[in-house]
Parts: C-alpha cells; sequence; structure tokens
C-alpha cells in the first residue's frame, strides 16, 4: 500500500447499537431504520414527494471558529454561536447609528439580568437560558480562579468531581492554537473537552469516520495540509501542552491525532451530527438526500404533472399543487448533556426514495458548507458606466478519492469566498476566502483587459472612448491586485465592512 493513501474505516458494531437506540427513542420524528443486514440507514416507508425526512439536533455543538472573536465580545451566544440582537430591531450597542438606534428597554433589560444572559464577570452573552445552563466552558476557559494553582474543580455532566483544570496552562495552549489561526486542532480540542465532560459523547465520537492507521507521521502530514502550507507545526506540543491543563487526563499522542481526523471527516460547520455522519457519501453514485441548516419550515409546496386522455382522444397535461407537510421533529442524539434547539440541520429527500434504497449524500467538504449563490464573486460597475466587467467564479479543487482511500498528497478542497449573514445586525459581515486565490485571478484579468488594449491600438480613433474606459478599468485591477499582497503570517480569516455603493474596479 502506498504510504500516502490512508484507508478510512467506521466502527459499525458500535454506531449500529447506538443508531438503533435513538431511532427506537424518537419513532414519530423521523422517517428513518437502520438495516441491521446491510448495516445502512434506510427510510421506514416508501418517500415518493420531496420533502422532510428528519431533522437533526447537534451531538457536539460549536460556536463557528469564525465567531469566537465575536463571542468574546458579546456580540454572539457563547454557546450555539447565535446573532445577539439586544436592542429592538436588531441594533447592536456599537453599530455606529446611535441618532437612530432604539434604546433598550427597562423591561428587556430586566429580563436579561433576571435570567442572567449576561456575564457579570466578562463581556460574555448568551441568547437564551438553554445556552446558558448547557455551557459548561465558558468558566472553565474565561474566568481565572483566584486560589494559589489558578485551578478550576472540574465536574462532569453528573455534578461529580473529576479532574483539576489549570486555568494559565489552558491560556498558554489557547495562544499558542489561535494566533496560528489552527482550526481544527482548537474545534478538536473543544470536542475533547465535552466528551471529557460526557463520557457518553465517547463511544459515538470514536465510531464515526476515521483513517484506519496508528502511523503517526502520515496522520501528522495529512492534519497539517489542512491546518496551513507550513510544515513546521509541533502538533506534539499542542498535544503535550493541553494534557498538563489537567491533573490526571490521559490520551495518547495517536489518539489525539485520530480526534482530529474524525473531526475533520464529521464535522459539519464546526459542528458533530451522528445521523448525518453516518449517512453514506459518494462521489460516484447519484445522491438522493441533500442537507441544509433547518429554517423553521416544514411545508413544502411544489407541483405535480400527469397525463389525461380526453373523450376525442387527445392528451392533456394536468398540473397538480401537492403541499407536503409531516410532522417532524428534531432528533435529539446528544440526551445527556446537549439536548438543544439550535444548529438544527434537515436531511431532505431530492429524488423518489424507496425503503430499499440505500440513502446517499454528495460526498463534499462540509466543513464549510456554503449556499449557491455565494459562490460567485461578482464586480459590479458604477451606475455611469456601460462596462460589463466579468463576474469572477472562484474553481474548487478537489480531493482525489480511490475507493475509500483518501489522497493526501493532493491539494485539499479550497475554501470558497462565503459572505455569511452573521454580521448583519452589527453592519458587519465576515468573508471567508484564499487571499491568493483571488489575486491570481484578478491578475489574469488584468492580463487580458491590458492585452487587449495592445491589440487595438490601431482602432483607437474608432473606439476612443471605450479604449479610455477599459484602460481606467484594467488599471484599477492593477491596483487592487497590489493592495491584496499581504505578509505571509497574515490570517486568512477578514472581517469587512458593506458600504452603500461600490466603485468601479
Amino acid at each position: 500500500m502506498d504510504e500516502d493513501i490512508i484507508p478510512t474505516r467506521v466502527q459499525k458494531e458500535t454506531l449500529a447499537t447506538l443508531l438503533k437506540k435513538i431511532f427506537s427513542k424518537s419513532k414519530s420524528a423521523h422517517l428513518l431504520r437502520y438495516d441491521s443486514g446491510s448495516n445502512e440507514i434506510k427510510l421506514k416507508i416508501d418517500k415518493l414527494s420531496l420533502g422532510i425526512v428528519c431533522l437533526e439536533a447537534p451531538y457536539i455543538l460549536l460556536p463557528n471558529y469564525d465567531l469566537i472573536n465575536l463571542v468574546e465580545k458579546g456580540k454572539c451566544c457563547s454557546y450555539c454561536g447565535a446573532v445577539l440582537k439586544i436592542y429592538d430591531k436588531g441594533k447592536m450597542k456599537d453599530d455606529g447609528n446611535k441618532s437612530d438606534r432604539e434604546k433598550q428597554t427597562a423591561q428587556d433589560k430586566h429580563e436579561r439580568f433576571v435570567n442572567g444572559l449576561d456575564c457579570f464577570t466578562c463581556e460574555v452573552r448568551w441568547c437564551d437560558k438553554q445556552c446558558k445552563n448547557l455551557d459548561f466552558k465558558h468558566n472553565l476557559l474565561c474566568h481565572r480562579p483566584s486560589n494559589k494553582t489558578a485551578s478550576h474543580n472540574f465536574t462532569d455532566v453528573d455534578g461529580s468531581e473529576k479532574d483539576t483544570f489549570y486555568f494559565d496552562r489552558w491560556k498558554k495552549v489557547d495562544k499558542m492554537v489561535r494566533s496560528n489561526n489552527w482550526d481544527l486542532v482548537y474545534n478538536t480540542l473543544m470536542c475533547i473537552l465535552h466528551i471529557y465532560y460526557d463520557s457518553n459523547l465517547k463511544d459515538g465520537f470514536e465510531s464515526l469516520k476515521c483513517f484506519d492507521s496508528d502511523d503517526i507521521t502520515l496522520l501528522e502530514s495529512f492534519i497539517m495540509r489542512k491546518l496551513t502550507n507550513n510544515e513546521s507545526i509541533d502538533l506534539k506540543t499542542v498535544w503535550e501542552s493541553f494534557s498538563i491543563c489537567f491533573k490526571h487526563f490521559e490520551m495518547e499522542y495517536v489518539q489525539f491525532l485520530k480526534y482530529i481526523t474524525i473531526f475533520q471527516l464529521n464535522n459539519y460547520n464546526g459542528s458533530i451530527y451522528l445521523i448525518f455522519s453516518s449517512i453514506k457519501k459518494s462521489k460516484t453514485a447519484d445522491p438522493n438526500l441533500k442537507v441544509e441548516y433547518f429554517d423553521g419550515n416544514t411545508t413544502h409546496v411544489y407541483e405535480e404533472f400527469s397525463l389525461r386522455t380526453t373523450e376525442t382522444k387527445s392528451i392533456k397535461i394536468l398540473s397538480e399543487e401537492v403541499i407536503d407537510d409531516p410532522s417532524v421533529k428534531p432528533i435529539y442524539t446528544n440526551r445527556a448533556s446537549g439536548i438543544v434547539d439550535k444548529q438544527i440541520i434537515e436531511i431532505s429527500s431530492c429524488d423518489k426514495i424507496t425503503n430499499l434504497e440505500e440513502l446517499i449524500l454528495p460526498d463534499q467538504d462540509y466543513s464549510n458548507p456554503v449556499d449557491v449563490e455565494d459562490d460567485d464573486i461578482a464586480f459590479i460597475s458604477d451606475d455611469n458606466s456601460d462596462i460589463d466587467v466579468p463576474k469572477i467564479i472562484l474553481p474548487v479543487v478537489k480531493v482525489k478519492q480511490i475507493s475509500n482511500k483518501l489522497d493526501v498528497n493532493h491539494i485539499p478542497k479550497i475554501r470558497t469566498a462565503s459572505f455569511t449573514s452573521s454580521g448583519a445586525s452589527f453592519g458587519e459581515g465576515i468573508i471567508k476566502y484564499n487571499r491568493d486565490q483571488i489575486r491570481e485571478m484578478l491578475e489574469n484579468i488584468s492580463h487580458n483587459l491590458i492585452n487587449e488594449e495592445s491589440d487595438d491600438e490601431n482602432a483607437i480613433d474608432e473606439i476612443h472612448s471605450s479604449t479610455d474606459s477599459e484602460s481606467t478599468v484594467s488599471k484599477n485591477i492593477v491596483s487592487l491586485v497590489k493592495n491584496l499582497q499581504v505578509a505571509p503570517n497574515t490570517q486568512r480569516r477578514k472581517s469587512v465592512k458593506f458600504e452603500e455603493t461600490v466603485a468601479t474596479i
């Protein structure tokens, strides 16, 4: 076997036991069953119409890594990452529109105070009491104890004292990981904290798709490619530094690396979903399911067409409006420490499915799901300009997959540029992009425009106004490309402010 190809494995026996138990406790909330013969998730009945198959609550819920700074400033919920709208009409405290801002009413302030939704020690806030009660990490990671050792008593989900957690040591780990923007490592550390807090999560997490190899070099190589192009990352130092944050915590280095790969291969936008991760994903077979965040609407209206013959033996096409309103409720896969009605995902059918068919999702990178309309970046020209500036579509480099083996030598999927709605309420948005990729495409456009100008030098007198406009566009694009040059250590995620008008590039 090639040393650069790592086989994957799933602990189907452990996963089957968990899924059967979960499905039996919520029979009326979904259309799923576990087929022991094929070790696959299938439908209980045929579903001949498009619509929701199930709703799933997170198994391990983590706020998106891009929102951590906003969480610390009290703009997003500390537990689920939801944007907080503290003032009326969604206005935030520092939205910059002081003259138009409606102040928070005394009743609203009193309600948040009574429910304890604002931390009294720091700026962290929660969206409701459910998130506040489930957020066991806040006091542990944010508040320094006053005792000599600066240590917290680490209690488990049952309230029993389990270990001692050293705050100052954690701050060193936190600074090391976040300063280098190692989002994959940071999220894995948060998952380990959840599993250490609630040991019931361990079997489910470890049974998910993972690399079936104990080769440390091979595992490190894959993880480093996912983190950054810098090969000087010392993952062992991170593991050692995190281990000494506890007094009795023990985890082998190989297991730590496998936990990172499990999170990378199974997370959906930074959180773990047990049922979603257990459904087969394929690049070759046609998918019959799709997944997205639940928008709160369970009713789907669509048209169904049929052919009818008339008395004159002619054929008519009849359309009928069909309303699919299934009775579905979220499936809570973590009932011990994570019954939360936030970040619910919707798994729905995109084709007719019988109860004997295998359920298949598209095999793609779900760690950064984006809407289709967010994949395109268009440069909009000024209202006074007649020039159509071309639209830029970011290419996606796919990872080569052979059977159930992944080739880690190939470049991982580059994250496409996308604007999230997480900052809409306070005037800022978060843009995720690959700066080098955008700069390269802008350079190509600028060169193409310059070449067109040189080819049309003989026709300057005839199309004088047109060439002047193209020259202005090309120079502006070249100027923009130069401004995109950044230092190699600059973080790849940036916050940008949206202006009301867009100038011509």
